[in-house]
């Protein structure tokens, strides 16, 4: 998670810096990929958050304790009817932190989808022409009429 919040802050800046180089502030289209943005960079932050407080709710779980506490009532030749109940419960704990954990994961995962969709976003805004360029024709036409007079050079030279 805390790799995320530094990449997903990067990614965000990066996009808002291309967006801005390519379109005025005041407009629309920048306002509606700027905002767009803003909503995906903020739900993975809200994302983020969630982890940490799943993360902190279970973190007194400790599954070496349940674990060593399980084999030693798994052994029990005539378990009591308290040992039936310690095992459920401590069953119970690890299904607890394991479906905390398994939230934390999907959480994440939606973080790096959300963060490829901002790469995409920012390759594709790279492309956009939104300026006309210095060049009044496209490069390989430009480079065909070089090419061209190149081979009449000789035509201009002195004898």
């Amino acid at each position: 998670g805390g790799q995320q919040f530094k990449k997903v802050e990067k990614k965000y800046d990066n996009l808002k810096d291309l967006l801005d180089s390519k379109m005025d502030q005041g407009e629309i289209t920048h306002a509606r990929y700027s905002g767009t943005a803003e909503q995906v960079y903020l739900s993975v932050l809200d994302n983020l958050s969630t982890v940490a407080s799943l993360l902190k709710g279970v973190e007194t779980i400790d599954t070496k304790y349940i674990h060593s506490r399980l084999k030693i009532l798994g052994e029990l030749e005539s378990p009591r009817q308290a040992d039936l109940d310690e095992i459920d419960t401590l069953n119970m704990r690890l299904a607890l932190r394991d479906d905390q954990l398994h939230q934390v994961n999907q959480l994440l995962t939606r973080n790096e989808v959300a963060m490829t969709q901002i790469d995409n976003t920012t390759a594709a805004i790279a492309q956009m022409k939104t300026s006309r360029g210095q060049a009044s024709t496209d490069l390989d036409s430009a480079m065909q009429e070089l090419e061209v007079l190149a081979k009449r050079a000789d035509a201009y030279s002195i004898e």
